[in-house]
């Protein structure tokens, strides 16, 4: 991956974030059945009190979605590092 250009990595950095949002939605929404009120539950059109689906709870859902977050910005920071230059690429003297 190092000698990627960086369009290549800027490429590789955004198909991460694609794929940890894809990834993110999956594990979100684990534990949800499907939908299966809509509007014909709405109140005023049927006795019927409509309960929110069980799953996970707001800070959860919040920990996944940071845990990916944080892992991408690692991911990212290291793709997009600048590369190393040796002494004599630099041009300076070798020290020794």
């Amino acid at each position: 991956m190092r000698s990627w250009g960086l369009a290549q990595r800027v490429i590789v950095v955004i198909a991460l974030a694609l794929g940890f949002a894809v990834l993110g939605r999956y594990l979100v929404s684990l534990g949800h059945p499907r939908v299966t009120y809509g509007w014909f539950s709405y109140a005023p059109l049927s006795s019927k009190l409509s309960v929110p689906p069980p799953g996970m709870r707001p800070w959860e859902r919040a920990l996944i979605w940071i845990g990916l977050i944080a892992v991408w910005a690692g991911a990212s920071a290291w793709l997009l590092r600048p590369p190393r230059t040796s002494a004599k690429a630099s041009g300076t003297p070798d020290e020794r």
